[in-house]
């Protein structure tokens, strides 16, 4: 398999697909963080989880019409180390939607690919975490709702 810098120089065709919720839920997920004193949290308008990741085009997608789908389950701090070295604090979804919308995605496109082992649907809170400990739990009084999904090309950049 080729690495992402490779991939990119070839400038081939991939695909992402996402979702993105409401503004009252992302607005509170940040001042959420910023309560707890979470370094370098991301803004509102760049919460997202991803769905698929995908070197290789999608052949058979269909952006579903209307999503308004209310998130289930435990929102569970965690996280994940980059390459780099960096902590990246994540709140990870433990909801069946996430899993059954990538497997759909990818059932649909056989050459589909995903590069890690396994798909662990989350949003990301901070892209560097530093030495800053992970909150033993994180509690939102709206419910998380995911409102729109959405497809693009990968951006090498």
């Amino acid at each position: 398999m080729k690495t992402f810098s490779q991939f990119c120089e070839n400038k081939q065709g991939g695909s992402y697909v996402a979702v993105k919720y409401g503004n009252v839920c992302s607005n509170e997920i940040v001042a959420t963080c910023r309560a707890l004193g979470i370094p370098n949290s991301v803004m509102p308008e760049d919460l997202h989880t991803t769905i698929i990741y995908s070197r290789t085009e999608l052949t058979k997608y269909n952006v579903p019409r209307n999503v308004n789908h209310v998130v289930s389950g435990e929102l569970t701090p965690a996280v994940f180390e980059t390459s780099k070295g960096k902590r990246v604090l994540v709140l990870k979804l433990n909801d069946e939607w996430f899993g059954q919308r990538h497997e759909e995605i990818m059932g649909a496109n056989k050459r589909a690919t995903y590069d890690f082992p396994d798909f662990v649907p989350h949003i990301t809170l901070s892209y560097d975490l530093g030495d800053f400990p992970v909150p033993t739990e994180f509690v939102l009084e709206e419910p998380l709702t995911v409102v729109r999904e959405y497809h693009e090309e990968l951006d090498c950049d």
